[in-house]
């Protein structure tokens, strides 16, 4: 069901107006006066009536006593030529006409109330008025003393008393019409007087609407409101106008703010498309703003599209999501801070997206860590010099001592023997083990997330402490006995670089940032499982959960206020110039943050320093006490190996070892030579021992030409450096495993064994 609506316009509405009050008024005016006048012509022909009636009763009486007929006929004919008379009959009291002036009547009966509308009733009397309006009747008893006689009826005629009225209804139309007219003219004057205001006030509106607010508004005078609408539009006009060159430097403001964000800034509404799109977000993906307000986000720029469920995570909560160290998919290395949060303003419902590049800060972090690394190596140098040369001195030393009692010929117990190899086996170990410490601090690779266990971190650490650090620092460990795992999830080599840091600085705080004489303390590494509440939290970015507290204690020269307030800024050091870089305490708060953790310090003058790392805790895997590995069995194997190494010991040693093992051994001194003897016996050949750098032709070239002759080829790869870039190449191209160097009979057997099995 539809609905119309008129709308008229002021003009039209007073015209209306006019017109149809003129209209009523007249129409009223002459109805009143018709009907006034009417009545008062029905009185006084009633009047007149009644007066004739009575006086002819009079006059009739003794006619009608003595019945004389022919005189009352002849009365009746005289009296009715009156020229206001229209009839006249006289009945006996049985109402029987005996006298007419209108002949064909008499003998009959007249009607005791003849039809019309009665205007007078007074016993006999009566006055009426007949239907069409053109005659009045009026009828009188004949009474003498108490006796009635008869009846007489004057008929009057209302001929000359309608003709009047009709006149002085002509004349009232006349005047009405003239006053309409009038009252039209009127009319239209007043509203071309009125609507020539309104339209100029209507132009000079739509023109403030369009932003022109130095539009002319007329006066609107002389009617008093149109003046002070007036009035009021142009301080009207001139405050938007203000509010206007205000609005317009304020957005100007946020745009060149928004624009000069290093931030990419993007905004969506809830339906994807993009409403906002700073320069930065141009600069980073290519579009220009053009291009993309309007568009979906998802199908101009992919990339977001891994975070719609994040999005709508925070746009559903309300909260802001926040990601880090984001690394986007693309041909070159780039890394994030992605920031979503929800738009809310004035009942719009979006989202806005912040990103900031931060390719070029994590690349310098690196640098950075890698040059601390690398102060931390320098720091440890002359200590790992002085435990390489006592693990030197227990091989070389028991060689020669063997070799002595060899060359004199006196006699060597079994005993002594396995003495004298367990004594070399076990510097061996012990540098195997320095070396691994060394290569996991230098090695530069990206973050990975792994379960780690703190224990075995610890002891990684106080391993290298011990055999680096001055001999005046004691070193003590403080875990619960019963403390089996204390698994996080983080980075295996960060997480030790970071303890590592804070032993080393607790460290210089007890020498040699103090007098020669005053050299030496205790440090203490302590691990404990913590549970942070919100009425435990000293901070607000610490979030409330399950942590492992690894605090190191020292006793040395502490902080004062100042200092501890600055100890965390890249480059910032109490240290001399050739003592450190300062960089150490930074990467440790850098690392820990990436971890989703938190450092505290506290410390005194010299009451030493306690630095405290939480990092959350992660369900326990399952290890066996200590977190110490099951040490796998001896495997022997069977079947023809190709041993390629270029140091002759190294060679030497495997073929011996492979040997023992229960395998045939064929040796190469380098690339060349290997795919020489692999052509004559590719048949025979299980498995390739391939070391990594040779000269004449690198184990990358031989691996590569080895497998032109046969894409199948078992290779295990072996060197002295896991994080190596071509290493990583053939690895990914095929081949089966790899072999740490140093290495021994029972790593030998374990990882030939896998591979032959695969």
């Amino acid at each position: 069901m539809s609905t119309r609506s008129f709308s008229f316009t002021l003009r039209t509405l007073l015209l209306i107006y006019c017109t149809v009050v003129t209209l009523l008024l007249t129409t009223a005016l002459l109805f009143l006066h018709s009907r006034l006048f009417e009545q008062y012509a029905v009185d006084r022909l009633t009047a007149h009536g009644k007066a004739i009636t009575l006086n002819t009763a009079f006059f009739v009486a003794d006619d009608l006593i003595t019945e004389n007929y022919a005189a009352l006929q002849d009365f009746a004919l005289s009296f009715a030529a009156r020229a206001d008379i229209e009839a006249l009959l006289i009945s006996d009291q049985q109402w029987q006409i005996i006298t007419s002036s209108e002949p064909e009547l008499l003998g009959t009966t007249m009607e005791k109330f003849p039809p019309g509308v009665c205007l007078l009733v007074d016993g006999d009397f009566n006055v009426r008025l007949s239907a069409t309006g053109e005659r009045l009747c009026v009828t009188s008893p004949v009474i003498i003393g108490r006796q009635t006689l008869g009846h007489v009826r004057v008929m009057l005629s209302t001929t000359p008393m309608l003709a009047r009225l009709h006149q002085l209804q002509r004349q009232g139309i006349m005047i009405g019409a003239s006053f309409w007219f009038l009252a039209m003219l009127g009319g239209y004057l007043m509203a071309r007087r009125l609507t020539g205001p309104l339209r100029q006030f209507m132009t000079a509106t739509e023109s403030i609407r369009q932003g022109d607010f130095q539009v002319e508004i007329p006066s609107g005078r002389p009617i008093r409101e149109l003046h002070g609408f007036a009035l009021t539009l142009r301080r009207m006009a001139a405050t938007i106008g203000r509010r206007e060159r205000e609005l317009a430097k304020m957005r100007n403001y946020l745009h060149n703010i928004i624009e000069s964000m290093p931030s990419s800034l993007v905004t969506i509404n809830d339906q994807g498309e993009i409403t906002q799109w700073n320069g930065a977000a141009t600069e980073f993906t290519g579009i220009p703003t053009t291009k993309a307000l309007g568009r979906n986000l998802y199908e101009i720029v992919p990339l977001f599209s891994r975070y719609a469920e994040r999005l709508a995570e925070s746009n559903r909560s309300r909260q802001p999501v926040t990601l880090h160290r984001e690394r986007l998919e693309g041909e070159k290395e780039q890394f994030c801070n992605l920031t979503f949060f929800p738009l809310m303003a004035n009942g719009v419902d979006g989202m806005v997206i912040r990103l900031d590049d931060i390719t070029e800060m994590e690349k310098k972090e690196q640098q950075l860590r890698q040059a601390q690394k690398m102060e931390t190596i320098g720091t440890l140098a002359g200590g790992l010099a002085h435990d390489f040369n006592n693990v030197l001195t227990g091989i070389m030393g028991n060689l020669s001592l063997l070799r002595f009692k060899q060359k004199s010929g006196q006699a060597i117990e079994s005993a002594e023997l396995a003495e004298y190899l367990g004594q070399m086996e076990t510097a061996g170990k012990r540098a195997t083990d320095m070396v691994r410490q060394l290569l996991t601090l230098a090695r530069r690779q990206e973050t990975r997330r792994v379960p780690v266990d703190l224990l075995l971190t610890i002891k990684h650490v106080r391993a290298i402490c011990e055999t680096t650090f001055d001999r005046s620092v004691r070193l003590v460990v403080q875990v619960a006995p019963k403390l089996r795992q204390a698994m996080v999830m983080g980075d295996p080599t960060e997480i030790e670089q970071t303890l590592l840091n804070l032993c080393v600085n607790a460290l210089h705080a007890m020498t040699f940032m103090r007098a020669a004489s005053e050299w030496g303390g205790t440090i203490s590494i302590k691990l404990t499982p913590v549970e942070i509440g919100p009425d435990l939290l000293h901070r607000p970015e610490i979030k409330p959960g399950s942590y492992w507290r690894l605090a190191v204690n020292d006793t040395g020269i502490g902080m004062d206020r100042e200092i501890r307030e600055k100890i965390f800024l890249p480059f910032f050091t109490t240290k001399e110039r050739h003592e450190g870089t300062g960089l150490g305490l930074a990467m440790v708060e850098s690392i820990v943050r990436q971890h989703n953790g938190h450092v505290m310090v506290y410390s005194e003058p010299d009451l030493g320093s306690t630095f405290s790392i939480y990092l959350p805790r992660m369900e326990q895997a399952d290890q066996t006490e200590n977190g110490e590995e099951n040490i796998p069995a001896i495997e022997p194997g069977s079947g023809l190996i190709l041993v390629v190494d270029d140091d002759p010991v190294v060679r030497q040693l495997a073929e011996e070892a492979l040997k023992i093992l229960g395998y045939q051994v064929l040796t190469a001194a380098d690339g060349l030579e290997a795919l020489e003897v692999y052509r004559q016996h590719q048949a025979e050949i299980r498995a390739v021992l391939l070391d990594m750098a040779m000269p004449v032709m690198s184990g990358r070239e031989a691996f590569l030409e080895l497998q032109k002759i046969n894409p199948e080829i078992l290779v295990v790869m072996s060197s002295g450096f896991r994080q190596d870039e071509r290493l990583e190449e053939v690895m990914q191209r095929g081949a089966r495993a790899f072999l740490q160097k140093p290495y021994d009979l029972t790593s030998l057997a374990q990882t030939m064994a896998h591979v032959l099995r695969s």
